[in-house]
């Protein structure tokens, strides 16, 4: 009996002599049956494939090549790197001011937080897991009593903490009972816990520790190796370009004749992506003593460019010395897209997808993989891009719990924070994670209030002022959590007008506030009590129950699964508790990142539609399409630094893991694993600019291969074609037939290109008016809000939709400094009030409206100053007269009833004063309460006083007669506006109709303000891009704002009077 090996370059083969072998059963029925893969994934794939095959396919045992040995020779279950992680952070802490261990012990003192020495332990741990995998040697001398003479100052401190490590743990470690199992052999004793046939599937690579301990496991039980090999000819002395140059550069060195020496370069591709695999063909025939199974190879068909590429690799084909192939045009089986940026990668794979699904019928979602280079760029975008019509179904792969799970992402987060500064982003994002707002009563309309009514309240950061002190910070109330929330209550209990210790109840807080105010308060009490709790260091088996009683409170009922899955990682938490070690809080979130990240299992692999997935090594299992995303010139292969004291690094060794030739030899197994089409993408096009960067040198090298490979009808070198895509997607290019590798299918951007490139005539949201409104009752008020934005007006009154403008980031801090709007909230405050300047100053600052101390008071105090001039032209009129009571009525205009109420009546007339200067929209909505109280009550002027501009600082409006007229003609532009989408702009139109009336044939149309209308939700629903004052398509439209402008602010001119 002896190691048996399978090869083939196709793993359908290879699987079909596994169901072969495995139909047979073994002697016991439920004994299960143990099968050896690298990854997740292609358990998932056997599974699935061997229940389709076999009919049934229950009670198998999976391992992975490393747990696989350990359960063979017997290591101990503290020699995983996690528990190494732990005894090693134990073992630091009594290490500094140690002189055997200077370099550490320096770092040591430079190491501010336990969250430091944890990182280090970290690297340690996994240094050391590698030595005992790929230097046994080296353990071994770690372990001699006599140290080797020329000892290094690194290998010294390394080996002296290698020896407290296993005094700790115990000598059952890797390469101890590795020499154990192997002197056991040596005296015919043999294990008796294994299988009677071990499967091992698909691996491409094994460290020659596990290729001896296999080959002699071979030798008394039936072990099956079967392994993927793209060629059926001895391969692992073939010489890639670099290696043949150093061989040429050396013979020249020697001044010997390189022709005459023999070097086998073959077929170059193979050799550039295929070391990893070539040394481990080399070290199998030099270790191993196998046995060759049946001949499972199948010569590729080259019916394509792929299938060329697969049947050149299969028989080692040299460009160099071959006659070339003539290109065919119409090679669609290779594609390389070129993108500006992950998004423009993401959405190209998609419409490539489509597209090839509409050419072949016979294909499904299930038959492409996405593979990824960076899961944490790219998995975001997928559900953006393929939730969108026309959607494609998929499945996400590879994630770990914290990125697929919302409970644990909430709990790491707590647990990871250096210091909880209780922000309003921070607090409001916890009760949106994972169902908790839920498990306290709160739902998503609750949430909603209690983010507005936090917001209006003030509240910023910090729990109280004791917490801000114990953070550094001057123990002020204000915009804390306590100061917020004392607010809202007495904003419900007492009037707003008055104060009480300083605090200003909150405005407008209703009953149905106070409903979730305290289910609020109650998960705010219970997230402190958390944090309480986690801020002392502990075992990890008190841990465990603190964590599983957090995960119990917090998940709602409806997150079993969640709450599962949180279950099973504080079981394995369990299993790695060592006695005297106490993690703190920021530590153990890596710990649980760590191992949640360990125990992704297959999920979401092959679950569902396209299966989106990491580049994960070994990942050969065959699709009809395979699509790599991200082999930009910096993504792939990945660069991973090693660590500064791995002596590995120093002193390669063959069959050694390097994460650079891992990911070459990926993209061979993917070009090998493609049966149809292969989609590969990279983001060279820049995202403001038409400046282009390299894709990867794997991409480069598969790109130079074609040129050697290939030549055109002139004979000359082929230059495959790279597809180079529009930055936009909503580009008109992405919808032109001649260009069919650029297509895009979504119906919203194909929309989007056509306004935003002016192919889309301008029109209304609708084809054809809205039906007109029944006759009603408007609200003054209403009327006003309408001619703000008459586009908003449109979906609020005729669509009855409300658009609301985007969400802006939650402030994280109390104001050091206004924004043009809170400067313009605080001018009209001092405008409008009665109030003198300290009183002012004293509401101001209980409401949290100013910043705290000085500073506060200095915008205040320029704020005064420069309002000044308007408060003292405005007393000045006032001057000897009285104020009336408020107006109020209705009036009949047409189809609607008016009716509304206004105050700020005095003797002379209506009297207004804005911190804004006198633009249109401000200047409108006077006009119009002036002409309501003229129609009500009689001829009337009103005064408008405002901001000073160029000089003016106002407008005065003289009475007007015909103010009925004007404001039934107002009425039915707002019944038209109902109807229809009105390109009125107020701050726009009053700009034209000054320059219009001074002099029609110089005006020219401009937006005005810092936000202007086109930016608006409205505007962008309605005409996305295009510019409706400015584009030469949109005359007609600009024909109309014309009309509506004179329509609107000619009577308004003639009634005004500067001031």
């Amino acid at each position: 009996m002896a190691l048996r090996v399978f090869r083939s370059n196709q793993i359908e083969q290879l699987f079909l002599a596994l169901a072969q072998e495995l139909a047979q059963g073994p002697s016991d029925p439920l004994a299960p049956q143990w099968l050896v893969t690298q990854n997740p994934g292609m358990n998932k794939w056997l599974e699935l494939k061997l229940a389709d095959h076999l009919g049934i396919w229950a009670g198998g045992k999976v391992l992975f090549p490393k747990r696989l040995v350990e359960q063979i020779v017997g290591v101990g279950e503290h020699y995983q790197v996690e528990s190494m992680a732990l005894a090693l952070f134990s073992q630091l802490s009594h290490l500094e001011g140690d002189p055997e261990f200077v370099v550490l012990s320096n770092y040591l003192k430079t190491a501010s937080t336990p969250l430091d020495r944890w990182h280090l332990a970290r690297k340690l741990a996994d240094v050391y897991d590698q030595y005992l995998v790929y230097r046994p040697d080296w353990i071994r001398g770690f372990e001699r009593a006599t140290p080797p003479a020329d000892e290094t100052p690194e290998a010294r401190w390394q080996r002296l903490l290698w020896v407290k490590l296993v005094a700790q743990l115990g000598p059952d470690h890797l390469v101890c009972m590795a020499d154990r199992f192997f002197s056991q052999l040596s005296k015919g004793i043999h294990p008796t816990h294994l299988p009677e046939q071990i499967s091992v599937f698909g691996l491409a690579t094994l460290p020659p520790l596990f290729i001896d301990i296999f080959s002699a496991l071979g030798d008394f039980a039936k072990l099956d190796l079967y392994q993927l090999c793209p060629t059926n000819e001895y391969w692992a002395d073939q010489l890639n370009k670099k290696a043949l140059l150093k061989q040429e550069n050396r013979a020249a060195e020697l001044k010997e004749n390189f022709d005459l020496l023999y070097y086998e370069s073959g077929n170059r591709l193979l050799s550039f992506l295929g070391r990893m695999g070539q040394e481990f063909q080399f070290l199998l025939e030099q270790k191993a003593n196998y046995q060759e199974g049946p001949e499972l190879f199948v010569f590729p068909k080259a019916n394509s460019l792929l299938g060329q590429l697969q049947q050149d690799i299969y028989q080692l084909t040299n460009p160099e010395v071959t006659p070339p192939l003539a290109w065919l045009e119409t090679e669609n089986s290779l594609e390389v897209h070129r993108c500006a940026g992950a998004l423009r990668e993401v959405q190209v794979i998609k419409n490539r997808i489509l597209a090839t699904l509409n050419e072949d019928p016979s294909l499904s979602p299930a038959d492409v993989l996405v593979l990824v280079s960076d899961l944490k760029i790219y998995a975001p975008l997928v559900p953006a891009v393929f939730g969108r019509e026309p959607k494609i179904p998929y499945s996400l792969a590879d994630q770990n719990l914290e990125e697929e799970v919302p409970l644990v992402a909430l709990i790491l987060e707590i647990l990871a924070l250096p210091e909880h500064r209780w922000s309003l982003s921070e607090v409001l994002g916890w009760l949106a994670k994972g169902g908790v707002g839920r498990r306290f009563g709160l739902d998503d309309h609750d949430l909603e209030r209690a983010r507005d009514l936090c917001l209006r309240a003030g509240i910023r950061w910090s729990k109280n002022e004791t917490h801000r002190a114990e953070l550094g910070q001057p123990s002020e109330r204000s915009h804390t959590w306590a100061w917020g929330l004392d607010r809202v209550v007495l904003g419900y209990a007492m009037d707003d007008e008055e104060t009480w210790e300083g605090i200003l109840p909150l405005r407008g807080v209703e009953g149905l506030d106070y409903n979730f105010l305290g289910p609020l308060m109650e998960v705010l009490g219970f997230v402190s009590r958390l944090l309480d709790q986690a801020a002392v260091p502990k075992s990890l088996a008190d841990w465990a129950q603190v964590l599983g009683r957090w995960a119990n409170d917090l998940v709602a009922e409806d997150r079993a699964y969640e709450l599962g899955l949180w279950q099973g990682l504080m079981s394995q938490l369990n299993q790695l508790e060592l006695a005297d070690t106490h993690l703190d809080r920021r530590s153990l979130a890596d710990l649980l990142g760590r191992i949640g990240g360990n125990s992704s299992a297959a999920r979401g692999f092959l679950s569902h539609g396209v299966t989106v997935c990491g580049m994960l090594p070994m990942r050969s299992i065959p699709f009809k399409v395979i699509c790599m995303l991200g082999l930009g010139e910096d993504q792939f292969p990945a660069q991973r630094r090693p660590v500064s004291f791995d002596l590995a690094t120093n002193w390669p060794r063959l069959g050694d893991r390097s994460k650079k030739e891992d990911d070459k030899y990926l993209f061979l197994e993917a070009l090998l694993a493609t049966r149809q089409r292969l989609i590969l993408t990279y983001p060279g096009l820049g995202q403001t600019s038409n400046q282009t960067s390299p894709p990867s040198v794997v991409l480069l090298e598969l790109l130079d291969y074609i040129s050697l490979r290939y030549k055109n009808a002139n004979r000359k070198p082929v230059e495959f074609p790279i597809q180079s895509h529009p930055r936009l997607a909503q580009s008109l290019k992405s919808f032109d037939p001649n260009f069919p590798l650029l297509a895009n299918y979504s119906p919203i951007d194909f929309n989007a290109a056509q306004a935003a490139w002016g192919q889309l005539k301008v029109r209304s949201f609708f084809e054809l008016p809205l039906s007109p409104p029944a006759p009603l009752q408007l609200n003054l008020a209403d009327l006003i809000r309408f001619f703000r934005d008459p586009l908003a007006g449109f979906f609020r009154w005729g669509l009855g939709l409300t658009l609301e403008e985007p969400e802006a980031p939650l402030p994280d801090r109390e104001p050091l400094e206004l924004d043009p709007l809170e400067k313009h909230g605080l001018g009209d405050f001092i405008l409008s009030t009665e109030l003198g300047p300290e009183e002012i100053w004293a509401r101001l600052e209980a409401e949290g409206k100013l910043p705290s101390g000085p500073a506060g008071r200095l915008w205040f105090d320029q704020a005064w100053r420069r309002y000044q001039p308007v408060l003292t032209a405005q007393a000045g009129y006032l001057a000897g007269q009285t104020v009336k009571p408020p107006v109020k009525g209705r009036i009949t205009l047409g189809e609607v009833d008016l009716q509304g109420e206004l105050g700020g009546l005095w003797d002379k007339g209506l009297v207004r004063a804005s911190a804004s200067k006198p633009h249109g929209g401000l200047l409108f909505k006077t006009w119009i309460e002036h002409l309501f109280v003229n129609a009500l009550v009689g001829p009337t002027q009103t005064a408008l006083f405002a901001a000073p501009e160029k000089g003016r600082r106002g407008i005065h409006l003289i009475a007007s007669p015909d103010a009925k007229a004007i404001l039934t003609d107002l009425t039915k532009l707002f019944l038209a506006g109902c109807r229809r989408p009105l390109p009125l702009f107020t701050k726009e139109a009053w700009v034209f109709a000054q320059s219009y009336l001074k002099n029609p044939e110089k005006v020219d149309f401009k937006w005005q303000g810092t936000h202007p209308p086109n930016t608006t939700p409205a505007y962008k629903k309605l005409y996305h891009n295009q510019d409706l004052l400015n584009d030469p398509l949109c005359q007609e439209v600009q024909e109309e704002f014309k009309a509506l402008a004179l329509r609107t602010f000619g009577p308004l001119l003639k009634a005004e009077g500067r001031r």
